[in-house]
């Protein structure tokens, strides 16, 4: 009885950080979403610089590209890692599965 509480416990924490998780993706995804869609605006200003020689404002606009989208992945990654460690804690007293799902 107090196994089955523990794991009903542990099931109701994880389902808790899944929703929390799509919560986060939700909000990231819209934050890049809206600085893609600004960025693609100004694509045809540095153009139009990189045309007329003004090779800096190329590097400059990918610099920037790259840098949100690193800052987009680094975060992802961490909350990635945040799950794998709540879904591989085990409630107390519950044996460590093994392969084939057993035990």
């Amino acid at each position: 009885p107090l196994g089955v509480l523990c794991t009903a416990v542990a099931g109701f924490v994880a389902a808790q950080e899944g929703i929390g998780q799509d919560k986060r993706n939700a909000e990231r995804y819209g934050r890049t979403w809206k600085f893609l869609s600004k960025i693609a605006e100004e694509e045809d200003a540095v153009r139009e610089k990189v045309k007329v020689g003004d090779k800096t404002a190329l590097v400059t606009w990918v610099d920037r590209l790259h840098e949100h989208l690193s800052l987009e992945h680094r975060e992802w990654r961490a909350q990635g890692d945040s799950v794998e460690a709540v879904l591989a804690e085990k409630p107390k007293g519950q044996a460590p599965t093994q392969p084939g799902g057993q035990g």
